[in-house]
């Protein structure tokens, strides 16, 4: 019975570069790509326009990005996705009077990067995660509804589109309309608000399509932060105090809890089925738009350094037997 392998890649703003280059080590140690190595990538926020990247097709090419060229993108495109001007600051009063950021650095981005390429063009299954404010839901782009004949035009949006909805952080960015093809639209922000680490969206997804399967689960943090909500401040607070640390304790919090349930659901004994790669960063790198050339090279050691070990050579030991599974299945068919 062949196994579903499933990528995870957790929300984080720039701090997406660690999971862009464990990934590109990955990549190099298997000599295979994302969208070879996994049935499912799924994501939030940056890791969301991490997993369209790498599970969607770029523009008039037949195939997605490597890792090595999402790095390129977090390290040369970082400083105009979070940039505002000085008007910006002003009306916004810096971060309590509008979002932290303006839309147009990020659309242009995501615009350029993936142009007209739609979710229907996803090389493999692509979930990517948002929250819909006006019908107050989840709310979830599923490439495979995307291609569906009966459900391609009310499920099929422009991946860019995607990347925009997902990344929508609240107080950083802020909402944004996604129109199917249908041409209805829905008011989206980052699915971050209920799943910054999307791992066990993504294993559901999975183990409902494929029951009968062994579900291999590989989920990839940003960064556990350290910074304390200090009781003797926090309990002066009202909603102006809490409005940035409550984002980070959602974010955290969720992600943590995601990791314990699949941990306790997939890795009963030794025969492990779930990995989690993810580590405590220093306070200088916990930031989510510090987009200087030094942080940015400070991520990427973080992100090299968790693809080493026992644990990764474990996964690409794994990975290595379902990739050559998988190539056995496709020349008998």
């Amino acid at each position: 019975m062949a196994t579903i392998s499933v990528l995870s890649i957790d929300g984080g703003g720039i701090r997406g570069m660690i999971p862009a280059a464990f990934l590109n080590r990955l990549e190099q140690r298997t000599g295979h790509r994302v969208s070879d190595l996994f049935d499912y990538v799924a994501g939030t926020s940056t890791g969301g326009i991490l997993a369209l990247g790498l599970g969607a097709n770029r523009p008039g090419c037949n195939s997605p990005y490597t890792a090595e060229q999402l790095v390129r993108l977090y390290r040369t495109e970082g400083r105009r996705i979070f940039s505002r001007s000085l008007l910006h600051f002003a009306l916004a009063l810096d971060n309590l009077n509008g979002p932290r950021f303006p839309e147009y650095g990020v659309d242009e981005v995501l615009k350029r990067y993936f142009g007209d390429t739609r979710l229907k063009d996803a090389r493999t299954n692509v979930v990517v995660t948002a929250y819909a404010i006006e019908k107050r839901r989840p709310f979830f782009f599923r490439s495979w509804q995307a291609k569906a004949p009966a459900t391609r035009r009310t499920h099929d949006f422009p991946v860019w589109e995607v990347a925009r909805s997902t990344s929508a952080a609240p107080t950083f960015f802020p909402p944004f309309k996604a129109t199917a093809a249908d041409g209805k639209s829905y008011a989206l922000i980052d699915g971050g608000v209920f799943a910054n680490n999307p791992a066990l969206c993504a294993w559901v997804e999975a183990r409902d399509r494929h029951p009968r399967h062994e579900i291999l689960v590989v989920s990839l943090g940003t960064g556990n932060e350290s910074r304390a909500v200090h009781f003797n401040r926090a309990k002066r607070w009202g909603l102006a105090g809490w409005a940035r640390p409550l984002i980070d304790v959602v974010f955290d919090g969720v992600s943590d809890t995601v990791h314990v349930q699949l941990d306790e659901i997939l890795n009963p004994g030794d025969d492990r089925k779930y990995f989690r790669f993810q580590q405590d960063i220093p306070l200088a790198q916990q930031a989510l738009d510090n987009t200087s050339p030094e942080n940015l090279i400070a991520l990427r050691r973080i992100g090299e350094a968790l693809a080493h070990g026992k644990e990764f050579e474990d996964l690409c030991t794994q990975l290595g037997a379902i990739a050559a599974e998988r190539a056995v299945l496709n020349q008998v068919a």
